[in-house]
C-alpha cells in the first residue's frame, strides 16, 4: 500500500485543461498558480479568461477597454463604441435617399448641408408616392415595373 501511495505522488498527471503540461503531482499546486491557462477574472469587465489570454482580450474583446472613435478621436468604451458612432458627428453616413440613388456619404454634422442640396431629397416625395403606386400595383397582381 505504501509503494502505490508513493507511485502515484510521483506519477505524472495531466493539469488543467486546456493546459498540456504532465508534471507530478506535487508540482501541480504550484504550477495552477502560474499557469497561462488558468481562469482568471478580468478586471475591467469581469469576464473569466485565460491568464495568458488577458493582454489579447484587453486589446480585442473586452468591452469595457477604452478605444479611440476613427471619426473623432474620442475615447469611449469598447461596449460603447457602437452608441457613439450612432451619435458621432464626424462620423461618415449615407445620404437619406440612397435607395433613390443618392451616392453621396458625408459626415454627419454635414449631412444638413447635404441636403439642402441634393436633388434626390428635393423629389424625395415624388419618389416615395411613386414607390406606394408599385406597391398598389404588386399587390393587385399588377406585374408592370418601371
Amino acid at each position: 500500500m505504501i509503494v502505490v501511495l508513493m507511485f502515484a505522488h510521483y506519477h505524472l498527471i495531466p493539469t488543467l485543461t486546456p493546459c498540456a503540461s504532465q508534471l507530478p503531482r506535487s508540482q501541480i499546486p504550484d504550477h495552477e498558480l502560474v499557469c497561462t491557462f488558468r481562469p482568471v477574472p478580468c478586471p475591467r469587465c469581469g469576464l473569466t479568461v485565460h491568464a495568458g489570454d488577458q493582454d489579447h482580450h484587453a486589446q480585442s474583446a473586452c468591452d469595457a477597454s477604452l478605444v479611440s472613435c476613427d471619426d473623432c478621436g474620442a475615447q469611449v468604451t469598447r461596449g460603447d463604441l457602437m452608441a457613439h458612432m450612432q451619435s458621432c458627428n464626424q462620423h461618415a453616413v449615407p445620404c437619406e435617399c440612397e435607395r433613390f440613388g443618392c451616392a453621396a456619404t458625408v459626415k454627419r454634422e454635414a449631412m444638413p448641408a447635404h441636403a439642402a442640396e441634393c436633388a434626390f431629397v428635393r423629389i424625395k416625395p415624388f419618389l416615395l408616392a411613386q414607390e406606394r403606386e408599385v406597391r398598389k400595383g404588386l399587390l393587385r397582381g399588377c406585374l408592370w415595373m418601371f
